[in-house]
């Protein structure tokens, strides 16, 4: 589910007390980021990549201006999370 489309993003928002960038570092973090190759984890840089890209989109719908976050990764890739 998509939860800009639907509109229930803002709700989702407002009953879980989160700003766009935390709403949508947990969204990525539940799985959405999890990347080519498909595995059911999430790494760093997959969860980089996917804020980096759908922050601006999030923050432009329901705040009228995107956010664009600022990102330095160096060395390795790393796990963050496994799917269920």
């Amino acid at each position: 589910m998509d939860a800009c489309k639907s509109g229930s993003a803002m709700v989702a928002l407002a009953t879980r007390g989160h700003g766009v960038f935390t709403y949508t570092l947990l969204e990525g973090l539940s799985g959405k980021s999890d990347g080519s190759p498909k595995d059911g984890g999430v790494t760093l840089r997959e969860l980089l990549s996917y804020v980096e890209t759908r922050l601006p989109e999030v923050s432009g719908k329901h705040k009228q201006q995107p956010q664009y976050p600022v990102a330095d990764s160096r060395g390795m890739d790393f796990l963050l999370a496994m799917g269920r």
